[in-house]
């Protein structure tokens, strides 16, 4: 909603883009108009819902997947303890390998580990 001097607020609850038209009046009876467009993203989520299992002694890389917002990602450990020789590791992998559906087979995580995610 505008308030009178112009200024459009609030707090979206639907992704979408949106078209409006805004009119500025004064008081002598003059006005202007302006098309706008708004777009509004879906909320940031993470998609990953579970880790595989691992075993001591054995490589071991998962991905965790966001959808939504805006712009890359960032992830960051925000709680609890990671088990004792695994890292939460913001490099980009060495390597990926794709199916044709666009998932993540094969990931290697820079230092030479690989590991799958099928």
């Amino acid at each position: 909603m505008f308030s009178s001097i112009g200024v459009l607020s609030g707090t979206p609850t639907a992704a979408g883009t949106y078209s409006f038209t805004v009119m500025a009046s004064d008081t002598l009876g003059a006005t202007a108009s302006e098309s706008y467009t708004v777009t509004i993203g879906p909320p940031l989520s993470i998609t990953t819902t579970a880790l595989g299992n691992g075993d001591v002694g054995t490589a071991y890389a998962q991905t965790i997947g966001a959808t939504g917002g805006s712009g890359s990602y960032t992830f960051s450990q925000t709680g609890g303890t990671l088990p004792t020789g695994l890292k939460a590791d913001q490099r980009p992998p060495s390597f990926s390998a794709h199916d044709h559906r666009g998932q993540l087979l094969v990931h290697g995580d820079g230092d030479g580990h690989v590991g799958r995610q099928c």
